[in-house]
């Protein structure tokens, strides 16, 4: 149990190596080793994928020189965890998630190759299929990363393990988006679409190093602790994340679209406005996973707050007068919305026994990106009929009443059902 602040700490604890880990994001790096090769996998391949997301859109702009492509592209991209991410899930729950790991990077390896076949106009569809390839083993690997956590982590580090992947995905955006940048600039697109095929490989290597826990698997559907279904039907705070994580896309995708609008158009700075935006972003997310960290035990009401704050400030974003304040507006959401995201997660594995751990994670990532695709298409085309700024205040509105309303729920649900649902399912399985 976390110590409050207020509270001294005998010398004795204070030089514990547990409970430095628990209290710091250093120490949980050298408490969990595990995990923190987990999580060096994640950020090189993260980084990765920046070089290459960057790429591929310029590449697209090129070759067709459309809007309709680029949001194909994108589509394909946000679709394919509809399809593979139930499987992805159910895969983690019954093989080792280390080799559906490893296998994933060593295809996106490949996968990640495809798009130096391009040439001319008529390689469009290389891209297309070469982005569908890439995500779909993406969407297979998620899953399985994201249960491995609880795994790899002693159930006190728990949060302060979701915090710091919310931090890690803050930093492999900024420094992405800022080496993406200068890779495309100096070399081209082809030395980043290289690079991100080795970023894969390397991950590959990483994870084949981490020793994984022998833990339960699930191997027959008849067992009630290996189905996902009645777990969620028997707790309430877990219903109420997976709503949050389904109805949160249907602002966020909104969002999504006009991040690019503001920058380049609504603030007039260009290209240099987007990156800003997006850089605001990746900081946020840092600062987020500093700060979820330091919640303690109340978790639900951090993930309230945090979602909040990040609806709130996308409405204050659609007003902001100029890009740097729309940048800090954009930048504080972000916080909230790594606080959230880090709570949240946090909430969903200690609500459901670890043998469904992977189909929870594929089910939320099926449910949040099918609508999120929806969400980006309806925005695309609001964005036809609507300006920006009343399009960004409506979204706004949309993800704080959805935090407030669903905030309020959670907190109201409390842990203790959960764990209580945790430990009969685990009894009876």
């Amino acid at each position: 149990m976390p110590v409050p602040a207020s509270v001294s700490v005998p010398t004795s604890k204070a030089a514990d190596p547990d409970y430095n880990a628990a209290r710091s994001g250093h120490w949980l790096l050298r408490a969990e080793p595990r995990f923190t090769r987990l999580l060096a996998a994640v950020a090189v391949s993260g980084i990765g994928d920046w070089f290459s997301t960057v790429a591929v859109l310029g590449l697209v702009l090129s070759l067709t020189g459309s809007g309709l492509a680029v949001g194909i592209t994108l589509t394909v991209r946000i679709l394919t965890y509809l399809t593979v991410s139930p499987l992805a899930g159910a895969l983690a729950d019954r093989i080792s998630r280390k080799a559906i790991l490893v296998a994933a990077d060593l295809a996106r390896t490949l996968s990640a190759l495809a798009y130096l076949l391009v040439s001319g106009h008529g390689g469009i569809w290389i891209v297309y299929a070469g982005t569908f390839a890439l995500e779909a083993f993406t969407a297979l690997s998620l899953p399985a990363q994201r249960a491995s956590i609880p795994a790899l982590v002693r159930p006190g580090n728990l949060l302060r393990a979701n915090a710091l992947d919310q931090a890690v995905l803050g930093l492999v955006m900024v420094v992405g988006t800022v080496l993406g940048g200068v890779v495309l600039a100096a070399l081209g697109a082809r030395a980043a679409f290289i690079a991100n095929s080795a970023t894969f490989l390397i991950s590959a290597l990483i994870i084949a190093t981490i020793r994984y826990p022998a833990t339960a698997r699930s191997v027959d559907d008849a067992e009630p602790a290996a189905r996902l279904r009645p777990v969620i039907r028997r707790s309430p705070q877990l219903r109420i994340v997976a709503a949050m994580f389904a109805l949160w896309p249907l602002g966020g995708g909104i969002i999504n679209i006009l991040i690019p609008v503001y920058g380049f158009t609504v603030f007039g700075d260009g290209r240099t406005g987007i990156a800003v935006l997006y850089g605001a972003q990746g900081v946020g997310f840092l600062v987020g996973g500093g700060v979820a960290r330091r919640v303690g035990e109340r978790t639900a009401v951090a993930a309230a707050l945090g979602f909040v704050v990040d609806g709130a400030c996308h409405v204050f974003v659609s007003q902001a007068p100029d890009l740097a304040a729309g940048a800090l507006f954009m930048m504080i959401g972000t916080v909230g919305a790594g606080v959230g995201n880090a709570c949240a997660v946090t909430l969903a594995v200690q609500a459901a026994p670890a043998t469904v751990h992977g189909r929870l994670f594929g089910t939320l990532d099926a449910l949040s990106n099918s609508v999120l695709g929806v969400s980006m298409l309806l925005g695309g085309v609001l964005t036809q009929v609507m300006a920006p700024r009343p399009l960004g205040l409506a979204a706004g509105c949309a993800l704080t009443i959805n935090a407030l309303l669903f905030g309020g729920l959670l907190v109201r649900a409390g842990p203790r059902h959960a764990i209580a649902v945790v430990r009969e399912a685990e009894e009876t399985g």
